[in-house]
């Protein structure tokens, strides 16, 4: 029993903050960057379903979003500015996301325009298809 409570104080010993988790990353450790990563993914997921009002799963293009705008809060956040490292990527995740959102929208318009112009064009060129077909019978008929 006393090993094992002795195993557990050794444990969180050895467990460091946040922040100086963040800074061991800032300095390189790409390995501690992933599992940081990997162990938020949960909260990445909730920050960005915030902002779309539905769930998200990891297939989904703003879950990647998210977890852009957390890696981007990793290797920007300074402790000195006053802040918490989850604050910080909460409001950054949130920014991208919608930032992603309204180039999405944008892009959505153009694509109407495009297919609305599309459709005029293909009733012009089916208008004239059928005048073509109407002329060249006449043509064959009276030949």
């Amino acid at each position: 029993m006393r090993l094992l409570l002795g195993l557990l104080f050794m444990a969180k010993k050895k467990r460091k903050s946040l922040e100086e988790t963040v800074h061991t990353i800032q300095q390189g450790d790409l390995t501690l960057q992933n599992e940081l990563i990997e162990t938020y993914k949960p909260f990445i997921a909730k920050s960005v379903s915030s902002v779309c009002k539905r769930y998200i799963s990891e297939a989904d293009d703003e879950f990647s979003i998210g977890l852009i705008a957390f890696n981007e809060a990793i290797q920007k956040y300074n402790s000195t500015k006053g802040s918490s490292l989850l604050s910080f990527a909460d409001v950054l995740i949130k920014r991208r996301v919608i930032d992603y959102i309204r180039s999405q929208a944008k892009h959505r318009n153009i694509s109407l325009q495009i297919n609305e112009d599309q459709e005029e064009e293909n009733t012009h060129s089916n208008v004239e298809a059928q005048l073509s077909i109407d002329e060249y019978q006449k043509k064959t008929e009276a030949e």
